[in-house]
């Protein structure tokens, strides 16, 4: 395919293959271009075979920090749902405008405390969709990294 293509552009194969620096030779053997193709060819896989791993690496070190993120976020939203509302159990005494504080009495006089009311975690809940999400995208990548026998 080289010899047909210098062919059509008029030059040498030397030239299509980079190495201009020689005096251009109309004796090249057939044998000496496959070789030289041959070099080339196992250059290319090399480099190929290394980029690949390196993105492989990084791919499943993503992974395994997204899965950190994915149960983290997974166990603030079991959490958030089977806690106890700690408000019901104080009695309140007085009331401020604010209704996340209370004031209660103690025996040296009224103290001002917060109440602790759970509310359904939406920000964690969102985090482990975006982190499932990005777990699947990832196994993906991994899975299309795979080298091919």
């Amino acid at each position: 395919m080289l010899i047909r293509l210098s062919e059509v552009l008029d030059t040498s194969v030397n030239a299509l293959l980079g190495e201009t620096n020689e005096p251009i030779n109309e004796s090249v053997s057939v044998e000496e271009i496959s070789r030289k193709l041959e070099l080339l060819t196992v250059q290319f896989a090399e480099h190929n075979e290394k980029h690949r791993k390196k993105t492989r690496i990084t791919l499943v070190v993503l992974l395994i920090i997204t899965l950190f993120f994915a149960l983290q976020s997974a166990i603030a939203v079991c959490f958030a749902c089977i806690s106890v509302d700690v408000s019901t159990t104080v009695q309140i005494t007085e009331t401020t405008g604010d209704p996340s504080i209370g004031i209660i009495g103690g025996a040296d006089g009224p103290t001002a405390i917060l109440i602790a009311t759970t509310g359904f975690p939406w920000f964690e809940v969102f985090l482990l969709f975006i982190c499932l999400t990005a777990v699947a995208f990832l196994i993906v990548g991994i899975c299309k990294t795979k080298r091919k026998k």
